[in-house]
């Protein structure tokens, strides 16, 4: 800290100015989370696969892909828990975008008329509408990644579920397929939590942490929709044999 604001700030510095130690916390937090929530999924889809009943029983052969597939969410959350950890460690920031800018000016860039006045900081107002354009920017990259799933969902339940005719029918799936009703209703819980990521975006390093957690939902969503193709594709192979 520079003798000027040292000695000419009208309260102590230290009363005001006081190190975010929560960001890193906030870091592990959330995959950990989010890594609670795939785990609880997957379990739930595991019994769901190996209790179903009826024609529609996808086999034990799609156990191996299951695993497979569940385990991609499970190395990413991991990865995120680790890096996090480490870089706190380290004293590193992590989890911030490299184009999200530190607006907020300390009193060792005021002038001394500035710190005179009672100043102990000041913002970046141009630097404040771009961070709201970035976090505003990632909450619609959610939506729209979203809503390509939410309709790729839509147009394969009109695929499989109420086709009244064909050589698909009552073969790959229907209203009785508990595992694909199963991974169908996590993905469209999932994208529902995501699509609310727009109510978010207007709180600047808040909207930060929250998109952060989203695009972390994100890979569950991408996860389930490949167990839903996958699972799709072996049963088409019992068609064509």
């Amino acid at each position: 800290m520079s003798p000027k604001s040292s000695l000419t700030a009208p309260v102590p510095l230290k009363d005001i100015w006081r190190p975010a130690n929560f960001h890193s916390t906030v870091q592990v937090v959330i995959p950990i989370g989010v890594l609670v929530l795939w785990l609880y999924i997957v379990y739930s889809l595991y019994w769901a696969l190996v209790t179903a009943r009826g024609p529609f029983v996808p086999g034990y052969g799609f156990l191996s892909y299951f695993v497979l597939v569940a385990t991609y969410p499970v190395i990413f959350l991991v990865n995120q828990i680790f890096t996090a950890s480490t870089c706190a460690c380290a004293g590193r920031l992590t989890g911030v975008d490299p184009y999200y800018g530190f607006c907020t000016i300390g009193p060792d860039s005021l002038t001394a008329r500035e710190i005179g006045f009672g100043a102990v900081g000041a913002i970046d107002y141009k630097c404040h509408n771009e961070q709201y354009s970035l976090t505003s920017s990632q909450a619609d990259t959610l939506i729209s990644n979203t809503y390509y799933v939410v309709y790729a969902l839509f147009t394969l339940v009109l695929f499989f579920f109420t086709q009244s005719a064909g050589r698909f029918k009552n073969v790959v799936a229907n209203k009785n397929s508990v595992f694909i009703t199963a991974v169908i209703r996590y993905a469209l819980i999932l994208s529902l939590i995501v699509m609310g990521s727009t109510v978010f975006k207007g709180y600047y390093y808040a909207s930060l942490i929250v998109n952060s957690m989203f695009f972390d939902i994100l890979q569950l969503i991408g996860a389930l929709m490949v167990m839903l193709i996958s699972h799709i594709l072996y049963r088409l192979t019992f068609i064509y044999k």
